[in-house]
């Protein structure tokens, strides 16, 4: 028999094995994707997934959505959570425009931070290059990518006439630190295949 001092004891003894069942390593880390915010860190938002493609593209894409849904089927198919959009402008939009402004960091698929916020991203260099893909794979061989699109994340006024592969583009070098990983400082022939980097929403 239990005595009463003793059950009291053994009961708040059981309350802190289950407080520290985990070992005491604190809340898990929310995946990307989930659409939460970071445990018990007051409110961070979860990090962004950034990849550029595995696949090089032609660039009639016509419209922007149908660059998105290239990026969300490579995020799929590569079983990676969350809603992706193309790092793509045209007259229409642009990152700046339909692109979640996020507080929280972007990271490569390793985990690895490219940029503290949407306001590093689009303000200073890069923490690593964006040249892994959604395969969490160096992309190798080609590294040009195609954007239309200005370090800010405002659209410039080269991008394939709309995506129609006429004309010329601003494209990007997925090895760049600096603002070349959007914009190199020449336009590529809309001719070409090239490649696309994807962003987390």
């Amino acid at each position: 028999m239990v005595k009463p001092g003793h059950a009291l004891a053994l009961l708040a003894l059981a309350f802190t094995f289950m407080g520290c069942s985990d070992g005491g390593s604190g809340p898990p880390r929310v995946p990307a994707g989930s659409g939460g915010t970071g445990g018990g860190d007051g409110g961070t938002p979860a990090p962004k997934l950034v990849f550029v493609s595995s696949t090089e593209y032609t660039p009639a894409f016509d419209t922007l959505d149908a660059a998105d849904a290239i990026c969300q089927k490579l995020a799929v198919d590569a079983g990676l959570a969350g809603s992706y959009r193309a790092w793509l402008s045209d007259a229409s939009g642009s990152p700046s425009m339909r692109f979640e402004h996020s507080t929280g960091p972007y990271e490569l698929v390793s985990g690895t931070n490219v940029a503290e916020s949407w306001a590093a991203l689009t303000s200073k260099p890069l923490a690593v290059s964006i040249d892994r893909t959604e395969l969490d794979e160096e992309a190798t061989l080609s590294f040009e990518v195609w954007t239309g699109t200005h370090p800010n994340g405002t659209a410039s006024d080269q991008h394939c006439e709309g995506w129609t592969a006429s004309g010329k583009a601003s494209i990007g070098d997925a090895r760049e630190l600096g603002s070349g990983w959007t914009e190199l400082g020449f336009s590529g022939s809309c001719s070409g295949f090239r490649r696309l980097y994807c962003f987390e929403q």
